[in-house]
């Protein structure tokens, strides 16, 4: 029997290795030359992603492929191990997973079979796992090391800064990237110091580069191209500005299978003068940064959310993220705003309008209950939890599905009778094969007898009475717990809506007001997760992802009623 092969091919973004294309017609010629037939939708790739990252859609296709019945491959070739992770324990739980699955796996590098048949088998796997990640570590180490080299040398180890052109220096290996001050980006860049000295917030900095279009580093790029608080506040304190330059104070990590970016100890930075970089004099640096001295700072993360909106509201004038702003001087009422127009000024935005963070989240919060707890949501939300609650105790739907897969069974099996009648050359051998298709077909009609007396009668009971109770009782008390505790509600709240929501200002006679639309995604009730915290039901198997049709509903909310 031919067997039928699939690739498994990556490139990292660590370093340069052999391209995809190269790993895939390797692969082909290794089946070719076995005489395994390869279709082109079981060729997996990934390319720019580090072997130590654990969610990739690659293998997340080949482990699905792996599992299903039935399987459409048996083979999976790869160029190495280091092809499925370069972290040990993942790599080695890989390979037991595809084994368990009933797939050889074989690298096309050296033609041997990857096997964890016998002890000795395993303790090569086990081996070759810790070789790759030794490998993976002296890769992060010597990329490191040549970040640093660069660093100590004056030269560019990231992107580019405003203020100054990356230009390329000599050509070939030996070759690096410096700075050079642009004039035009280095001009704006003295004015926001200056008007920072002089006393001028940098919001009021921000807004008076928009009012005068000034380009921002972000002109053409991401984002609408507009000066950002943000953006001013990292200038003023950037070293680079007065010829200090700095390097490595962030570091890249892997947790959990995650890429995650680490704070270096100021003690481990690299510190290089760079007089000829310089944009800003002493007098001016020491007259900011005397400004910012005692102050909180700024955009902290890690604080506690003011308000279950954030993150689950948007501006409908711009799109940007609704914040949370303090009173004046930081005290007071905190009032909903948008960031873009609170940042950047009338420019970025023409939403202007502010409304208190507490009320404004009272009445979503009625708004949202209000529509999940009218007749068509709850008779929807309830009826979908009963009824997985029946599957998860073995009631009528679970009953349903065995007496399907009883037909499914009895129609193959008839099937095969069929076919054995047609192809008999012995006539005496029929009469026998005949009386045991009777006997197939008798089955298959009295399998479907029962699923059609199952899927007309009136589902029995199973205590269904006693949970729609109790789940329209815990519709009905959400919005208190929602309000209750922020942190435990932005992300109910988030579960709950198909999309954030949109706060469009209008105008009501003279008052301006905000006019609150989404879609709830009700589904977003019930999840899997085991959360203890009392809000969400808990029911297995509830699908928790995207707003399939029928399944959302609009809301309308205005911040004025």
């Amino acid at each position: 029997m031919t067997l039928r092969a699939a690739i498994l091919a990556r490139r990292s973004t660590s370093h340069q290795e052999t391209s995809i294309e190269r790993q895939v017609a390797d692969a082909r010629a290794f089946a070719d030359a076995r005489g395994w037939s390869l279709a082109d939708a079981h060729v997996y790739f990934v390319e720019e992603v580090s072997g130590s990252i654990a969610a990739r859609p690659d293998l997340d296709a080949v482990l699905a492929a792996a599992r299903s019945v039935p399987r459409p491959f048996d083979v999976l070739i790869i160029q190495n191990e280091d092809r499925l992770s370069r972290v040990m324990w993942r790599q080695l739980a890989l390979l037991v997973d595809l084994h368990e699955a009933g797939l050889r796996v074989f690298r096309y590098c050296d033609g041997q079979e990857v096997m964890s048949d016998t002890s000795e088998q395993k303790l090569l796997m086990a081996i070759q796992a810790y070789l790759s990640e030794a490998e993976r570590d002296k890769i992060v180490s010597r990329t490191r090391e040549a970040s640093h080299y660069r660093g100590r040398n004056g030269w560019v180890t990231g992107g580019k800064l405003f203020g100054y052109d990356n230009v390329r220096v000599g050509e070939g290996r030996g070759s690096h990237v410096e700075r050079r001050i642009n004039e035009a980006e280095a001009a704006v860049i003295r004015r926001i110091f200056r008007r920072q000295a002089e006393g001028a917030g940098i919001r009021t900095i921000a807004g008076e580069l928009n009012r005068d279009n000034i380009p921002s580093p972000r002109a053409g790029k991401r984002g609408i191209g507009t000066w950002a608080g943000s953006a001013i506040r990292a200038m003023l304190l950037n070293e680079h500005y007065k010829g200090v330059l700095v390097f490595g104070k962030k570091r890249n990590s892997v947790r959990g299978g995650k890429k995650v970016v680490l704070s270096v100890p100021e003690a481990e930075w690299i510190r290089v003068d760079a007089p000829d970089l310089r944009l800003i004099d002493d007098e001016t640096w020491e007259s900011v940064q005397r400004r910012f001295k005692g102050r909180p700072s700024f955009g902290g993360t890690g604080g506690t959310p003011r308000g279950i909106l954030i993150g689950n509201l948007v501006c409908g004038g711009c799109g940007g993220r609704v914040y949370a702003l303090g009173g004046t001087g930081g005290m007071g009422e905190h009032r909903y705003a948008c960031g873009r127009r609170h940042q950047g000024g009338a420019i970025t935005c023409g939403n202007a309008h502010k409304t208190q963070v507490s009320s404004l989240d009272a009445e979503t919060a009625r708004a949202i209950f209000e529509r999940l707890l009218s007749p068509e949501v709850v008779d929807a939300v309830v009826e979908r939890a009963v009824l997985l609650h029946q599957e998860r105790k073995g009631g009528r739907s679970s009953e349903l599905a065995e007496v399907q897969a009883r037909i499914d069974a009895a129609r193959r099996k008839r099937d095969n009778f069929i076919a054995a009648i047609g192809s008999l050359a012995d006539a005496s051998s029929v009469g026998s094969i005949t009386a045991a298709l009777q006997k197939a077909e008798e089955e298959l009609r009295f399998a479907e007898g029962r699923l059609s007396a199952l899927a007309n009668a009136r589902p029995r009971d199973d205590g269904a009475d006693r949970l729609r109770a109790t789940y329209r009782q815990r519709l009905e008390t959400m919005p208190a717990l929602l309000t209750s505790d922020v942190v435990r509600g932005r992300a109910v709240l988030r579960d709950l809506l198909a999309e954030p929501l949109r706060a469009n200002p209008v105008r009501d006679g003279g008052e301006v007001r905000w006019l609150i639309r989404g879609n709830l995604r009700p589904v977003g009730l019930f999840q899997n997760d085991g959360d203890p915290n009392g809000i969400r039901t808990r029911v297995a198997g509830m699908d928790t992802h995207g707003g399939s049709e029928g399944t959302c509903w609009p809301i309308m909310h205005s911040d004025s009623w």
